[in-house]
């Protein structure tokens, strides 16, 4: 309304029911089977989003589930929404974008223009891959520390800003 723009952001929820595979790997592998996929969008407001993602997993039987994995792209308005709609169940954040959050990440670490930002941001997104998340956690929590805690000055691009929305931080209440 400030702008008088008219875009507005899609937001997409997907329900999947599977039959979950046997873990392991190897030709005579169980892979997970996927049974049924239904959709609820809208370009409303964010806050609207919440309850219809909510209804649509109750109507698919999110209660009778045995297990619910809250996945998502880490925009900003994300984390409120599962809180608030699906807070008892695991959020992880989809692997591109939390690529995306490492590089901004290393950025905000080593500064913008340092040529040591792709050697860094690669040894992070490898232990992404790996599976050593504790690592990248650990690494950036120390980086984090060191900048000290975020303040009202703190710029959009301000590394301690960058380390918040990386999640390493505590970020400013959702409006």
């Amino acid at each position: 309304p400030q702008t008088g723009s008219r875009w507005r952001e899609d937001k997409i929820c997907t329900v999947s029911s599977y039959i979950p595979g046997d873990g392991k790997e190897g030709p005579e592998a169980r892979k997970p089977q996927k049974l049924v996929t239904t959709h609820v969008g809208t370009t409303a407001d964010c806050r609207d989003f919440g309850p219809l993602a909510r209804v649509e997993a109750e109507r698919r039987g999110i209660r009778s589930a045995a297990e619910v994995i809250v996945l998502g792209d880490c925009g900003n308005w994300i984390d409120p929404i599962q809180e608030q709609y699906f807070g008892c169940h695991a959020r992880i954040a989809d692997y591109d974008h939390a690529v995306e959050h490492l590089w901004d990440a290393a950025r905000a670490v080593l500064g913008a223009d340092s040529p040591k930002v792709p050697a860094l941001a690669k040894r992070l997104e490898g232990y992404l891959y790996g599976g050593r998340v504790d690592k990248v956690i650990k690494y950036l929590q120390a980086e984090s520390a060191k900048l000290g805690p975020l303040t009202d000055s703190d710029g959009e691009h301000h590394p301690r800003q960058v380390l918040a929305r990386v999640g390493l931080m505590p970020v400013p209440p959702y409006i």
